[in-house]
Parts: C-alpha cells; structure tokens; sequence
C-alpha cells in the first residue's frame, strides 16, 4: 500500500498531530484559568456606589431582624384578627337592631 518512507510520514504526522492537540488543551485551560483570577481581581478592585453599600447594609439589617419581623408581622394578624371577629359582631348587632326596628314600626 504505501511505501516504508510514506507510512513513516504518516505515523510521524498522526503523533505530531497528537502532541498539538494536547497543547492546545493546556494553552485553552491556562487560557480560561488565567482569565478567571483576572475576573476574579478585577471584581474585588471594582469600587461600590454608596446606594449600593447601603442597600447591601439594610439587607444584612434585615436578615439580622428577621425574627422581630416575622413576631411584628403575626402581632399584626392578630390584631386583624381581632378587629375583624369585632366588627362581624357589630354588623350583626346592628343587623339584628335593623330588624328590631322594622318590627316595631311595622306593628
């Protein structure tokens, strides 16, 4: 098939072929790594705006007071609660008063 000096070339080209396929994946990965810490780097050195220094204050604020909130928030379901139960009570106060009232002038 092919000639002793033409299956040599062959082979030689096929493993050099090889050995620039794995640079190539050492370069790719040095590449991205490299490109990663400068990301990296960069985003530490990045100077914040004040709105963002205190929005980031007032979300630790609130993650610190989540408890407090959280008891604030079922105080005031309850208070609903109770406002509600109170004013359903008068309604029918006032409905059964209603009635009352239109019996009487009824006769």
């Amino acid at each position: 098939m092919y000639s002793l000096s033409q299956q040599e070339r062959k082979e030689e080209h096929m493993a050099n072929q090889h050995k620039n396929s794995q640079n190539t994946g050492w370069i790719i990965s040095g590449v991205a790594i490299g490109t990663g810490i400068a990301l990296a780097y960069a985003a530490s050195r990045r100077r914040k705006n004040s709105w963002q220094n205190r929005l980031v204050e007032k979300a630790e604020t609130v993650v610190r007071k989540r408890e407090d909130l959280v008891d604030s928030g079922r105080d005031v379901i309850d208070r609903i609660r109770i406002i509600y139960d109170e004013s359903r009570k008068l309604v029918e106060d006032a409905s059964d008063l209603w009635a009352h009232g239109r019996r009487l002038v009824r006769g």
